[in-house]
């Protein structure tokens, strides 16, 4: 899916549709695999794919996730140049997201691979490649200060990502619970 462009107002946490310039979920399961790409897309909020509701599972297990842009710059938080998440849940076992880029400029903006946002949001890895994505914090990841946000990390690769501005070239986890796992145990 590659090359679509959604724009956005300035009350954009009120229209959903300004989510996901490829795929917007607000219901269901989503999978991502196998030679699956999102490429080239644009939307406020989640440049390829937006997540709105504790009803959304998105499930990453192969594809490619590149080249795609979060167009917002808002006070209260935007970004996932690939993609956008609230409230729901994501799994990641492989896949690609590469070259993606979140333009806000404000603090709590960023997440130029995923921007993790929401009362109920859930992100396990243990598989998969983040490269070369760019926003202002959390070049690959980011989740929103105050959120509930449940983090689990087991694996995956995190390479040539890039915090323009703020924390976090790789991963800026904002006051969240959060588990990382190693090859020698668990921790917190």
């Amino acid at each position: 899916i590659c090359g679509f462009t959604k724009s956005y107002s300035e009350t954009w946490w009120q229209n959903p549709n300004e989510f996901g310039g490829a795929v917007l979920a607000s219901g269901g399961t989503v999978n991502i695999s196998g030679k699956a790409v999102l490429a080239a897309n644009s939307a406020g909020n989640g440049g390829a794919i937006g997540t709105n509701g504790q009803q959304v599972t998105l499930n990453i297990s192969g594809g490619i996730i590149s080249g795609n842009t979060a167009t917002y710059d808002d006070a209260e938080c935007s970004g996932g140049g690939g993609i956008s998440v609230n409230d729901s849940k994501v799994t990641m076992t492989g896949g690609y997201i590469t070259n993606n880029v979140a333009n806000g400029t404000k603090y709590l903006d960023g997440g130029g691979g995923i921007y993790l946002r929401g009362g109920n949001c859930q992100f396990t890895i243990s598989g998969g490649y983040f490269t070369a994505n760019k926003a202002n914090g959390g070049g690959a990841l980011k989740t929103k200060a105050d959120d509930t946000v449940n983090f689990t990390m087991a694996g995956g690769f995190f390479s040539g990502n890039a915090a323009t501005a703020c924390e976090g070239a790789g991963i800026a986890l904002e006051e969240i619970e959060h588990t990382f796992h190693s090859a020698l145990g668990g921790g917190q």
